[in-house]
């Protein structure tokens, strides 16, 4: 098993060399930079849009947005992570609140949903009620995008717990696109799925009637149910 415990630390360290080098290969972290920095991208964040950090942990993902001079918002149930994040990132809006449970009123217009690395403890279940209340903050075609160990089929999954055998944690619950797609096309959210690396990948989430009207995209994209 990988050292949960350790991996703030561990995110830090990478997180600094960030531009001169990737975080150490192999499963579960492979490419870690690579799926924060396609987390900016991808949400196409302008300087003052608000960006709510589900999980925002010591700010590393959240440090990227106030970097493009956005209104950073972030949510985390550890009160030691978020005074960290607080003395290192003074400009954060922080929340002590777990995601799954209460969430709080906040003073500024939410216009994207990130999270990284951390809904992958959540059941599918869970997943899908954190990605609903996500969407209900958000504009019309407002989307959650979520980066994190992540593969694009159940069959791929079960594949890797074989490859990884000697780090693969059976209390996670590691996204499959098909199963997330299969069980939020059911419920009126579609999505897409991007592989970044052989063990991660970026989900974006919409809700079905935004997507008919947008277009979407992707590598993979959701059917929703007649």
């Amino acid at each position: 098993m990988y050292p949960r415990l350790e991996t703030e630390s561990q995110y830090e360290r990478w997180s600094e060399n960030k531009r001169f080098r990737d975080a150490p290969e192999g499963f579960p972290f492979q490419g870690y930079n690579r799926v924060l920095d396609r987390i900016v991208q991808a949400s196409g964040a302008r300087p003052e849009e608000g960006v709510l950090e589900l999980g925002i942990g010591t700010g590393i993902l959240a440090r990227r947005f106030l970097e493009r001079a956005c209104r950073v918002v972030g949510m985390d149930d550890c009160p030691e992570r978020l005074a960290e994040a607080r003395r290192k990132h003074p400009g954060l809006m922080l929340h002590r609140s777990d995601m799954r449970k209460h969430w709080p009123r906040f003073q500024t217009p939410i216009h994207h949903v990130v999270a990284a690395y951390s809904l992958h403890e959540l059941t599918l279940g869970a997943k899908l009620m954190v990605v609903r209340r996500a969407l209900d903050l958000l504009p019309p075609q407002g989307r959650v995008l979520i980066g994190d160990v992540a593969f694009p089929s159940r069959s791929a999954r079960l594949a890797a717990s074989l490859r990884y055998r000697d780090r693969w944690n059976h209390n996670e619950h590691y996204w499959a696109a098909d199963e997330t797609a299969d069980y939020f096309g059911d419920l009126g959210i579609t999505s897409s799925f991007e592989p970044i690396t052989p063990c991660s990948g970026l989900l974006i989430f919409v809700r079905a009637l935004d997507r008919e009207h947008d277009g979407g995209g992707g590598a993979f994209e959701a059917s929703l149910p007649q």
